[in-house]
């Protein structure tokens, strides 16, 4: 005779058992992330399994399972030979390994940036509606700043954050600043870990300077667009997409 399950049984069953990340899931997210971010395109060869076990400071076998995994997708192909190596070849099964092996970093990212759309233009519009000339005077320097910056991407990403939190702490509101401190914190750490492909530092500056345009105006449809426009570049570097604009 065939018991039929309570509803608590079938409660239950609902949930899918847990799948714990392993050291080989975390070096695939790392690759993933990379290859997302444009630092490889199909043709180029990824980092030998040596060289990015020591990078990340596990076991080549650990890197070695993260490679079958991505060949096993179709994504990789092992050349022979003296020069040979992982290449990539194919970034069509990307959304299906990344959705294996996502986890708390990425949605972390996710939920920074996410924060970061709705706190940053209500600071942006605040200012553009409050400051005075002697404030955007400040923000002339630092975008002078970032101009002498372009050499040196640590330096430029520090006055980057500077610019920011300028404009928030000039909105007189500390608990707005306080949140867009946070979102820069948290963005700092988590930046480490994704990597993405290399920023035109000379179009960023620029773009910096009309966002400060933008508020000088003082036209908010302008401030609105000129921000979104840079939130969009930062998410498409980071998250391979940007978000949507809250409604």
């Amino acid at each position: 005779m065939v018991q039929s399950s309570t509803p608590e049984d079938r409660s239950v069953a609902a949930f899918p058992p847990l799948r714990l990340r392993t050291a080989a899931d975390e070096v695939l997210a790392v690759v993933v992330d990379a290859i997302r971010g444009g630092l490889y395109a199909p043709g180029d060869m990824l980092p030998r399994e040596r060289d990015l076990a020591e990078r990340l400071g596990v076991s080549r076998t650990v890197v070695r399972e993260a490679y079958a995994v991505l060949r096993r997708a179709a994504i990789v192909d092992v050349r022979r030979g003296q020069s040979g190596g992982t290449q990539l070849v194919s970034l069509t099964n990307i959304p299906s390994v990344l959705a294996s092996v996502v986890g708390e970093t990425r949605y972390e990212l996710r939920s920074v940036l996410e924060v970061r759309r709705a706190v940053e233009p209500a600071a942006a519009l605040i200012v553009a509606r409050r400051a005075d000339e002697a404030f955007f005077a400040r923000l002339d320097g630092l975008v002078d700043q970032l101009g002498g910056a372009l050499d040196d991407g640590e330096v430029f990403y520090a006055l980057d954050v500077q610019f920011h939190l300028l404009i928030a702490a000039a909105t007189g509101n500390e608990m707005l600043a306080g949140v867009v401190r946070d979102v820069y914190r948290r963005l700092a750490v988590l930046r480490e870990q994704f990597p993405y492909a290399h920023v035109d530092l000379d179009v960023a500056a620029r773009n910096q300077g009309a966002l400060l345009d933008a508020l000088r105006s003082r036209d908010e449809a302008r401030v609105t667009a000129e921000l979104d426009r840079h939130l969009a570049a930062y998410e498409e570097r980071m998250l391979g997409a940007p978000l949507s604009p809250p409604a």
